[in-house]
């Protein structure tokens, strides 16, 4: 007998962690530098997952069924916008729109213009990517579905035209501390149990973004002045908010191939202007940079405004912020 209790209580020991994780409510972000914020502030409340993995682009990534089933089950949903991740958009209208939170309507937050690249771009011709014929395919299918959503009447009530805006917001420290007090507010109404800790965690969160940034700007202030240029249009919110000089991007989107005419006017513009630095992303072909560079002095350097290399912890948003003003700051460096 006694060892039938003891054989019960050793199998209560080792379920009991299980059960506690299992009965944990469900937080989903769409993309990384998302997930890295909610996870840090929920900590050990909530099981916290990231929707887009790391190998994906949030413009192109389709649900899994996987996906779905515990798209049903979250608690919560932050994203960025249905501009940004455009691709999800008809999953995500299948959920209760009280649980899904997007960011960019976060009190605080500066959304900026869309930025007009310097040249055109196109969908056909060379590769630009490793697959690029899905990658264009599925740029197609995202630009239709923002067309359509123009319209969409989930957005139409919002403050500002989603024509026209750029959604990388996250790279602008400001925008991110916006983005933590939502976060936090809206976790605390779900999880009222928790408010005193996703209060703390929020607050020392936005203590090392605070930190993060003014070492960012003794970091960068030698280079402010070099200008440079970049592959695909996401950098001016971190560009405008340390005051660099980009003067134009190669294509507006990830995923879209720049044409010939673009690569020349580029070249052009490197030659007239002192470009010194291109930033390009993970996925941009060598052959495209070659021929961009050819015979030129002008650097390249790989950023990825995701920083989905960079291990998730609670300093993963700032580790983003650092490892992008680094690899910047030793492209532009004169050689």
């Amino acid at each position: 007998m006694k060892r039938i209790v003891l054989f019960f209580a050793m199998i209560a020991a080792l379920t009991a962690p299980l059960a506690g994780a299992a009965d944990k409510p469900l937080i989903l972000s769409t993309i990384k530098p998302v997930h890295a914020l909610v996870s840090t502030i929920a900590g050990d409340t909530a099981e916290t997952i990231q929707m887009v993995p790391d190998y994906a682009s949030p413009h192109h990534y389709s649900l899994k069924p996987s996906d779905l089933r515990r798209l049903a089950k979250a608690s919560l949903v932050f994203r960025i916008d249905p501009m940004m991740e455009a691709q999800l958009n008809k999953s995500l209208n299948t959920i209760n729109q009280d649980k899904v939170i997007v960011l960019s309507r976060s009190a605080g937050i500066q959304l900026l213009e869309a930025g007009h690249s310097h040249h055109e771009a196109s969908h056909s011709g060379s590769e630009e990517t490793e697959h690029s014929d899905e990658a264009g395919d599925k740029a197609k299918d995202s630009h239709k579905e923002h067309e359509e959503h123009e319209e969409h009447e989930e957005h139409s009530g919002s403050e500002h035209s989603d024509e026209a805006k750029d959604y990388h917001l996250w790279l602008d420290p400001h925008n991110a501390i916006a983005m933590v007090k939502t976060i936090r507010d809206r976790l605390s109404n779900a999880l009222p149990d928790h408010k005193t800790q996703f209060e703390t965690n929020a607050q020392k969160l936005i203590a090392a973004i605070e930190l993060t940034d003014s070492q960012i700007r003794e970091q960068l202030a030698a280079v402010t002045t070099q200008p440079y240029l970049v592959m695909h249009d996401a950098w001016q919110y971190f560009t405008k908010h340390y005051e660099l000089k980009q003067l134009g991007s190669i294509t507006q989107q990830e995923g879209l191939q720049a044409s010939g005419k673009a690569i020349s006017d580029a070249r052009r513009l490197i030659q007239s202007s002192g470009v010194s630095c291109i930033v390009t992303e993970p996925g941009v072909k060598i052959r495209t940079l070659r021929v961009l560079t050819e015979d030129l002095k002008v650097s390249t350097t790989e950023i990825d405004p995701l920083g989905r290399a960079i291990p998730l912890s609670d300093q993963t948003y700032p580790e983003l912020l650092r490892y992008t003003a680094t690899q910047l700051r030793s492209c532009l460096e004169p050689k």
